[in-house]
């Protein structure tokens, strides 16, 4: 189970950077005068709770990980238990545009975030634990289940 969880945590790690490296050239090649370095913005939808030592709180623990070492702004929502406001918590998240990344995984959330990648084509996703796919600006990272475990 722990190596599942280091596994998750490395792996969330890993993807929110790649995203957040996207696009970026070489210093050399930027014009930054003119441009203020603003901080990339990644909310975290937990379709649950915090707190309970499960998958989610180690996904919790990778994007703090990374909130560190790349300095962007993260937060996290707990979505709770109750299946029925987690479609449209997301779309409330999706239509503010607020955060540049909305990261959200498991396997109930996959319909919520392959409808909402259409509706949204300029939000990028981040989704873990399972494939959304054809969808260019949703990032869907899934890891074989016996990997964790041994």
């Amino acid at each position: 189970m722990k190596r599942r969880v280091w596994f998750l945590e490395i792996m969330l790690a890993m993807c929110v950077s790649m995203l957040i490296g996207c696009g970026i050239t070489k210093e050399s090649e930027r014009d930054t005068s003119y441009v203020e370095e603003v901080p990339i913005k990644v909310v975290h939808y937990v379709s649950g709770k915090l707190g309970d030592k499960s998958f989610f709180d180690s996904a919790e623990r990778g994007l703090k990980k990374s909130e560190m070492v790349y300095g962007h702004e993260a937060s996290t929502i707990e979505g709770g238990n109750d299946s029925a406001v987690w479609a449209s918590d997301l779309e409330e998240l999706a239509a503010s545009e607020k955060y540049d990344n909305i990261i959200v995984g498991t396997f109930p959330m996959t319909d919520t975030v392959r409808k909402l990648a259409q509706q949204y084509p300029d939000q990028r996703f981040i989704f873990y634990d399972d494939s959304v796919k054809d969808d260019p600006n949703v990032y869907s990272m899934a890891y074989s289940q016996s990997e964790g475990s041994f």
